[in-house]
């Protein structure tokens, strides 16, 4: 049995220059996916002016006999609008402050600390999770949420910008820190992750860059130990000495080591503005 697809009387429902409708009833089939090649056959890609965005098949009547089916179809239609290529000079951005993830083995501050016995609890100067095994004191820390500002950007390069010696200089200051202000953020914060890129023609170039930040910290403390500064990209780790205070042995943070573990760069050179 022959599959047809007639268009209604109540069809052509026409929003002017905005948006429009038509409906089909289709028959012969009990297939919904060839009664969908059926409608998309008969109607036209364009109509009064719009384009044709919607195809919907709905069950009327369904026999898996010798009758097939009846289906209903519809389609819209909208105004069509063709994107504007990006061109040479054209930026596109995308961030994320989602928090990323840090191992610490001292607190901010103690809240409280709670003992049995009438000695009471010693102070732990905020180490976090000590432990003590064949007489050896350890700390061993929390992995906690840290802020961290994710983003990129994409930016559309003229083939002039991206010669050979420009890809040099992105894969050179790739893991590397700011070592100037850069994009909202100070000397040592911005780290940058990678660039790429693919030539679009003959004339241009479509590059994203990806950074990662994280703030800098000045005149904190660690334990009874003050830190002037931690850039940051910075890695910090405090070496502890054990104390025994109120009957108990506790870690005290003894000497804070803050190393510089990537090098600076200059992102002037980008050539995305800073």
């Amino acid at each position: 049995m022959a599959i047809t697809a007639d268009e209604q009387v109540t069809s052509r429902k026409v929003n002017a220059g905005i948006s429009a409708n038509r409906e089909w009833i289709i028959k012969g089939t009990s297939d919904q996916g060839q009664a969908m090649t059926k409608l998309q056959s008969v109607a036209s890609g364009n109509f009064a002016s719009l384009a044709r965005d919607t195809t919907t098949v709905e069950p009327i009547y369904v026999d898996v006999g010798a009758s097939g089916g009846v289906w209903r179809g519809t389609v819209g239609y909208k105004v069509f609008v063709r994107p504007t290529p990006a061109a040479p000079g054209d930026s596109f951005f995308n961030f994320d402050t989602g928090g990323g993830t840090q191992h610490i083995t001292q607190s901010l501050g103690t809240v409280g600390s709670y003992a049995s016995g009438a000695s009471g609890a010693a102070t732990g100067y905020g180490a976090i999770n000590t432990t003590y095994d064949g007489g050896k004191s350890n700390v061993e820390g929390v992995d906690i949420i840290a802020p961290e500002y994710r983003f990129s950007e994409t930016h559309i390069l003229p083939s002039s910008t991206v010669t050979l010696a420009y890809r040099g200089i992105l894969f050179g200051l790739s893991s590397k820190v700011n070592d100037a202000s850069f994009k909202g953020t100070d000397r040592g914060e911005c780290l940058f992750l990678n660039a790429s890129g693919q030539k679009r023609g003959a004339d241009d170039w479509e590059i994203t860059f990806n950074f990662s930040a994280l703030p800098n910290r000045s005149n904190f403390s660690v334990g009874t130990i003050i830190v002037s500064q931690k850039l940051g990209w910075e890695y910090m780790w405090v070496k502890y000495e054990a104390k025994a205070e109120t009957g108990s042995l506790v870690q005290k943070p003894k000497i804070v080591h803050v190393e510089r573990v990537y090098e600076f760069g200059d992102f002037s050179t980008l050539a995305i503005g800073t």
